[in-house]
């Protein structure tokens, strides 16, 4: 959002509704904002698509404990065991991120 739609939404009503010309501007940019609004609300859709398709192939595959991605089986969810070396206790980047797109497939993530 520009710097400009910031100030035109800020705008007090009675400045913005002050004379045709405003009122016209201030219409046209809520216009534009419902359209990039309209836009990033299908993008949004069509991810969390792909991402319950992709947890649901992944998935179908691999079977692995709540919390874990597949192939995964740490003791503590998520979190790298005390035989990883300096990854031991740290949290498992592929855990984290196939939790987030689980919970995004099912619509709890945005």
């Amino acid at each position: 959002m520009s710097e400009i739609t910031r100030g035109a939404i800020g705008m007090p009503f009675e400045m913005a509704m002050g004379s045709e010309l405003s009122r016209r501007q201030f219409h046209s940019i809520a216009q534009a904002l419902l359209a990039e609004r309209d836009q990033l609300k299908a993008e949004n859709e069509a991810l969390r698509g792909v991402m319950s398709a992709v947890v649901n192939e992944i998935h179908g595959a691999h079977i692995s404990r709540s919390g874990n991605a597949p192939g995964h089986c740490h003791s503590i969810p998520g979190v790298w065991d005390a035989d990883n070396g300096a990854k031991a206790g740290k949290e498992c980047a592929w855990c984290k991120v196939w939790n987030y797109a689980v919970a995004m497939g099912n619509g709890e993530k945005s």
